[in-house]
Order: C-alpha cells, then sequence, then structure tokens
C-alpha cells in the first residue's frame, strides 16, 4: 500500500512592486489556514521585495558586474561564458550574475534575500504565532540554472523548522 503523497497548494498573491512591498499585507489575506506538520513555501524574490533588496537599474553592464561582485563571494568574468553571463557562487551556490533578478522587476535588479536561513526562521516564526502551530517547515526558494542543461530547477535558498534529509543509509 502507498502512503499517502503530500499535496501542493499553490497560493495567489497580490504582485509585490519593487523596490520595498509589505509580503504580510500580500500573504496573510491569501493564505488558508496552515496546520502541524505543513512545509510552506516561499520564493525569494517577494522575500527580497520585501527586504527592499531592489536597486534601480542605470541600463550599464557595468552597474550589473559590480552589483555581482558585491554580492557573489567568487565571480568569473563574462568572457568565461558564452552567454554573455558572470557565473558566481553566492549563498554557497553556483548561479549566473549572483542571483541578480530583472524579470518583471520594473526597471529594477532584486538582489537575493539576506541571511536566508534567519529570513526563513524569522517567517517561520511569524507564521507558526499566527496559526498557533508548532511544527511548520519553511523553505525559501529561488529558479536556478545547471551547466550545460537548458531549463531551470528550484533550488532551496535556506530552511527552517525541519530536518530537510532523510538518511536511508544501511537501510533496504
Amino acid at each position: 500500500m502507498m502512503p499517502d503523497m503530500p499535496t501542493l497548494t499553490p497560493i495567489a498573491t497580490r504582485r509585490l512592486n519593487p523596490p520595498q512591498d509589505n509580503l504580510w499585507d500580500a500573504l496573510l489575506p491569501a493564505l488558508p489556514p496552515l496546520k502541524d506538520g505543513d512545509i510552506f513555501c516561499i520564493t525569494s524574490k517577494i522575500v527580497s521585495i520585501h527586504q527592499g533588496r531592489c536597486i534601480s537599474e542605470d541600463g550599464t553592464d557595468t552597474q550589473k558586474d559590480t552589483l555581482t561582485e558585491q554580492e557573489a563571494s567568487a565571480t568569473l568574468p563574462r568572457s568565461c561564458s558564452r552567454y554573455d553571463v558572470r557565473l558566481t557562487i553566492t549563498n554557497h551556490a553556483l548561479m549566473p550574475n549572483a542571483g541578480l533578478d530583472e524579470s518583471n522587476a520594473n526597471g529594477h535588479y532584486i538582489l537575493l534575500p539576506k541571511n536566508p536561513f534567519e529570513t526563513a526562521k524569522s517567517i517561520h516564526q511569524k507564521l507558526c504565532k499566527e496559526f498557533n502551530l508548532k511544527n511548520l517547515g519553511i523553505i525559501l526558494t529561488d529558479s536556478h540554472t545547471t551547466p550545460m542543461r537548458w531549463g531551470t530547477i528550484g533550488l532551496s535558498m535556506g530552511f527552517w523548522g525541519f530536518n530537510p534529509l532523510r538518511d536511508y543509509r544501511e537501510k533496504p
């Protein structure tokens, strides 16, 4: 017999607008009742907008390169990529342009959230209090590219409230 499969419930909120907008004003009215054992995933982009991590674009690659260097732990120059991106290590992940996001950003660069694990913890605390919960998982997500592969995958930027790994060593 198969165990019950988890369900995925997408939550539509109003759009959060750069350079800064209130996450809770958009999220709380849209949320269904959360219950103990739920795992709540939230995109890093709206968390960044909530944190005010948006920089107005001036339209130059120089500005983008400067922001990329400020945000990344390590960078390669654009000349190393045939796709005109800077490959970087940011938050312990390989990503183009240190995660700077320009899509649907109203003329802004949206940076990755500051302190993703602490941010996940603060979201956990707020939602646990709001819904009177003891056991809630939080995942900050972002889309991610993999070198030499087309498309994107989901990546956890930070999490809180649960152990994200199960150890299956020495188990059939």
